[in-house]
Parts: C-alpha cells; structure tokens; sequence
C-alpha cells in the first residue's frame, strides 16, 4: 500500500474480517462446551488469543530491530500464521450439530421471541457498559499524563496484556465456579473502580498499578460476558445471541470514546473518565437487580442432542 486510502480500505476489511469471525468463533466455543465448563472454554480460548497477540508483538519487536524497512516484510509474514489457522480450521475443526427440529423461516424480530428475559437484560447491561467501555488510546494518552515516559508506553501495553493473558483462564474457572452473571457483575464493579482510578489519581506507579487491574479486567469481563451470553441463550439460536452480543458492543463503541473525548477535551480527564464509571454503575445495577435475584437456570438452554 501506498497511499491512505488503500491502507484505510485494508483496515476497514479487518474490522469487516472481526465482525464475520466473532460470532461464529465464540459460537464453536459455547458448542464444544456446556454451561459447567463454559467459562473455562471461554477462558482458555482468551488465554490463547492474548498470548499470541503477547507473542506477535516481541516478534515484531524483534524483526523492527534487525531490518531496516521491516515493514513490509512483517507484513507479508503475518499472513503465514493466518494461513496455518485457516488451515486446521477447515481440515480438523468439525462442527458440533444439534438435534435436528423442525425450523420454520421466520424474521429477525420473531427470533428475537425466542430469547428470555434473562438475555434481553444481560444484553442491555452489557450495552449501557459498552457505551461507558473507552479504547485503549485514551488509557495509554492518560498514563502518559499521569508520568509514564513516552518510551515506556509501548511496555504499559504489552504488561497489561500479559496480564490479561495469565488471567484469563482463572476467570473462566471463577465463572463456572461462584456463577457467569456474578462474575460479570464484579467485572463491571472493577471498571468502575479503574474509571474513577484513572479519572483521579496521578503518579507513574499508579498507572503500572491501574494497567494490571486493567488486564484483569479485560479477562473477567470477556470470558464472563460471552460464557454468561451462551448460556442464557436457546441452543440453536446461540449463533445469533452471540452475534447481538457482538453487534451490540460494537454500536456501543461509537459514542463511548467520542463521549469521553468530548468530556476529556471540555471538562478534564476527570470528567471523562467518571462519564464512563457511571455509567458502568448504572450497568451493575442493572445487572444486579435483574440478574443475581434470578438465580442460574442455564442449564435449561442446554442441547439434547449431541455431536
């Protein structure tokens, strides 16, 4: 690529290739487990996924040290691991099929009948937090204000990260364990916690700090939303659960980081930040109010057949 428009064409293609992949993937995921182990699934498939990112950036790393224009070779070998998941994707990933029913067309809006009302309010919890749920550039430009040297940036992401990486299967066994909508609820009541933290604190070792609980976070909230997401949902419409799920964040994601840069430009990183720790609370309410009252009937969406 020479020129922005070809490169914005590309980065818009990646966000199209996550947005098809999402659902289907995390839906094998939930097929290939049931709700005793699916937080561990769930967990085990974040680990993975967090450790390769992990790995591919020291790599890159690497690469970046010893060539002079390794862009474009960096590139090009990207498209080497791409092409081995591919590849055991389609030679030895079967999909596990449920009992055969009788299914009828019916509308988007039919479909939706389906869901019970543990979904509707898991998904709209999840929503409300989203729209509060800032990028990474906001974290990584406010740890900068709070002292971290600019060189040391890259480290404050790769650490959280790696946190991340270490915590996620822990959750997905805390998940299984103590419950996914509980799990979910203390995930939601830690960001509320980093809103505010990031918000008010200053200081080098407060954002190394902030960053850490950031990563565990991040593993919480992921392994928990989505293993809680599939569970609640009716088995053969798990695919589509998951994809409102992913569809819902992704809407969500537009107005959060505008909102908190608006407030950030206008009032102060404060303000911005405490935008998002609101709103995260009125999602635990939400959450707690209508969820953790209900008690676990998950087990009921479970398939009869078996693959």
């Amino acid at each position: 690529a020479d020129s922005w428009p070809i490169i914005l064409l590309v980065r818009f293609s990646d966000r199209v290739g996550k947005g098809i992949r999402s659902a289907p993937r995390d839906s094998l995921v939930a097929a290939y487990s049931d709700a005793k182990n699916r937080g561990r699934s769930f967990g085990f498939h974040r680990m993975m996924d967090t450790s390769g990112a992990v790995l591919g950036i020291m790599i890159a790393a690497v690469f970046m040290a010893l060539m002079v224009n390794p862009y474009q070779e960096l590139f090009l070998l990207s498209v080497v691991p791409g092409a081995l998941a591919v590849f055991i994707l389609m030679m030895l990933v079967k999909e596990k099929k449920l009992e055969e029913k009788k299914r009828t067309v019916s509308s988007f809006r039919l479909e939706l009948k389906k869901f019970d009302f543990r979904f509707k309010i898991a998904i709209a919890a999840v929503i409300i937090f989203s729209m509060g749920n800032f990028s990474y550039a906001f974290s990584l430009i406010r740890a900068q204000e709070m002292g971290v040297v600019l060189v040391a940036i890259p480290l404050v992401y790769l650490f959280c990260n790696i946190i991340y990486a270490i915590a996620a299967y822990p959750a997905g066994i805390l998940a299984d364990r103590l419950g996914k909508d509980k799990v979910l609820l203390s995930s939601f009541i830690l960001f509320t916690i980093i809103s505010f933290a990031f918000g008010f604190l200053e200081g080098a070792l407060a954002a190394w700090v902030i960053f850490a609980l950031y990563g565990v976070f991040l593993a919480v909230f992921e392994v928990s939303s989505k293993a809680f997401v599939a569970d609640v949902a009716p088995a053969e419409l798990r695919g589509t659960a998951l994809g409102i799920y992913h569809a819902g964040i992704g809407f969500a994601a537009f107005p959060a980081s505008f909102v908190l840069g608006v407030l950030w430009q206008g009032f102060g990183s404060g303000v911005g930040f405490g935008y998002s720790g609101i709103l995260a609370i009125v999602a635990t309410l939400l959450l707690f109010l209508f969820l953790i009252k209900s008690g676990d009937n998950s087990d009921e969406n479970e398939p009869s057949g078996k693959g």
